[in-house]
């Protein structure tokens, strides 16, 4: 056999591969996905093929980002990016340029993250991509409602909601409906919240979507439970880990186990309260900002039990955790940690 007849079937192999790897994804078999991926990157880089290299890298980052194994996609994202320039791939570097932005903001280093975002929006405009100037958009006023900084997060959602509806992404739009909630939450205006996480679930699930479909109904329970509805609460709670255990949507099940645990030991029950808490936490603790948040939701649970010095221990912690991510005072996490210092004093 000829070498070009051995790279023709390696190329072969590398795109099967890739298809392979694609379809462990969808079925949330990520450790399987991550081998073909692999096996991918090797191939076309043997054989100097960089696009198929590139695009590999690019799939195997998007698969440790939902493991929560954010070092390994940002290293992999990288690598994909410095190919894409290379061949001067526009495109590609946008998109790219805009998962290590998803990437920063999942590590706490929101302002790298805005800084990469746009870079990214800036390309998408110059080559008229109305589809992914909307996801960008999307994720600098998700960035900025991070930050607390809620006017500048309002005005990006407003625009990536024009954007997305000229597009055509009801997907998008339901994301963007949810986060418009979670501002209108933090800044308490739980009726308002309601309604916008209402209006993205009928979206999500005309279309399908069981991803936000169950992290939307998390935060409609996460708004019940600010309005002391606790079974309305718990129900849409319980409905949302269900939901996105099914699916391995792992760190919303430690977020919404959090929330669960609280209302737990709101009711009393304390002992199950504590073991949701062990059980959630380490699917959260990879990311900073819901860690934040988790942990003062575990101080109040440790307030309730009684157990003062657990508590204050938790108020510390997030308190480190704000510290290095250098949340402003309006954000949700300091809103949070505020809410644990008034019930530890």
């Amino acid at each position: 056999m000829s070498s070009d007849e051995d790279k023709e079937l390696a190329l072969l192999e590398a795109e099967q591969a890739m298809e392979f790897g694609n379809v462990e994804r969808t079925s949330s078999n990520y450790e399987a996905a991550l081998v073909f991926y692999e096996q991918a990157v090797q191939i076309y880089r043997t054989y100097g093929v960089r696009s198929g290299e590139g695009e590999a890298l690019s799939q195997s980052a998007g698969v440790f980002m939902v493991q929560g194994k954010l070092d390994e996609a940002l290293q992999r994202y990288s690598r994909a990016l410095v190919i894409q320039r290379e061949m001067g791939n526009q495109r590609q570097e946008g998109e790219t340029l805009g998962n290590i932005g998803i990437t920063l903001r999942h590590k706490g280093e929101l302002d790298q993250a805005i800084a990469h975002y746009e870079l990214a929006l800036e390309i998408h405009r110059n080559l008229g991509n109305v589809r992914y100037e909307g996801i960008t958009l999307i994720s600098l006023g998700e960035t900025y409602r991070q930050l607390g900084r809620y006017p500048e997060a309002t005005a990006h959602y407003e625009k990536a909601l024009d954007a997305n509806k000229e597009y055509g992404n009801r997907r998008a739009q339901a994301v963007i409906l949810n986060n418009l909630g979670l501002i209108a939450k933090a800044q308490g205006d739980l009726n308002t919240a309601i309604n916008h996480f209402k209006s993205g679930l009928t979206i999500t699930q005309e279309i399908g979507d069981v991803e936000n479909q169950g992290t939307t109904l998390g935060n409609i329970g996460d708004c019940f439970f600010d309005l002391g509805q606790l079974d309305q609460a718990q129900h849409f709670l319980e409905l949302a880990i269900s939901i996105c255990k099914e699916i391995e949507y792992l760190i919303a099940v430690g977020v919404f186990g959090g929330s669960l645990a609280h209302i737990l030991a709101s009711q009393g029950a304390i002992p199950q309260a504590l073991e949701l808490l062990a059980e959630s936490e380490p699917l959260v603790a990879r990311f900073p900002q819901e860690y934040g948040k988790f942990i003062c939701r575990k101080g109040l649970v440790h307030h309730l039990a009684g157990q003062n010095e657990k508590a204050l221990a938790s108020l510390a912690h997030a308190r480190e955790i704000a510290g290095e991510l250098k949340v402003q005072p309006s954000s949700e996490l300091q809103t949070y940690i505020t809410t644990l210092a008034k019930a530890t004093q």
